[in-house]
């Protein structure tokens, strides 16, 4: 599933973020996003609404294609991934004492669709990252799963925090450890995610 290829291009972080964009502050990085159907570069945040000095992480930017979404994914969510997926974008951002933050957006045919893999992705982020569920701290987002777990690498072990949520046909997601990573944090990032959602419809 789309969870793991995110997972491990944070686990990344830890050893490359000197080379990810240099020591620049998030003010001073152009940063240009490739148009894609529906425009789902346009759904995530950028380096300004994260705040701080992160940049971006070009290697770790762009398109989130079909097969980097369904890969393990159950075989039903599979067969909907197939038959509505439209489109999907998400950008890595880290600082340089290697904390990470990554914004996705993915685009259904249906808000039903929507949903139900929504669902799927955060039942799995549970199961393969020892993560536990917390009360929603976000009441105008929909279907929302709001999440604290561990991250393993080559570095050790990191806390994280994902949130995803549902907003109409999107699935939105942010994934973040270090200074951006506690749950206060990250649904704060999300509602800032959902302004940039709410303004491209």
């Amino acid at each position: 599933m789309r969870t793991g290829v995110i997972i491990a291009c944070l686990l990344a972080l830890a050893g490359v973020v000197a080379g990810c964009g240099g020591s620049a502050a998030a003010d001073s990085v152009v940063i240009t996003h490739v148009d894609v159907s529906k425009r789902a570069s346009d759904l995530i945040l950028d380096a300004e609404d994260i705040g701080g000095l992160y940049v971006i992480v070009d290697g770790d930017t762009g398109i989130l294609h079909l097969k980097d979404v369904m890969h393990g994914d159950p075989k039903p969510v599979r067969a909907l991934e197939r038959r509505d997926w439209q489109a999907g974008y998400r950008a890595l951002y880290a600082s340089p004492n290697g904390d990470g933050v990554l914004t996705s957006a993915v685009v259904f045919r249906s808000e039903d669709s929507a949903v139900t893999a929504s669902n799927a992705w955060s039942r799995e982020f549970v199961r393969r990252y020892h993560g536990h569920r917390l009360p929603s701290i976000t009441p105008n987002l929909e279907h929302v799963s709001l999440v604290r777990g561990t991250l393993r690498g080559n570095s050790g072990a990191q806390t994280a925090s994902m949130i995803q949520w549902v907003h109409g046909r999107v699935v939105a997601q942010i994934l973040a450890f270090g200074a951006s990573g506690d749950p206060a944090s990250v649904a704060q990032l999300a509602q800032a995610q959902d302004g940039r959602i709410t303004a491209a419809e």
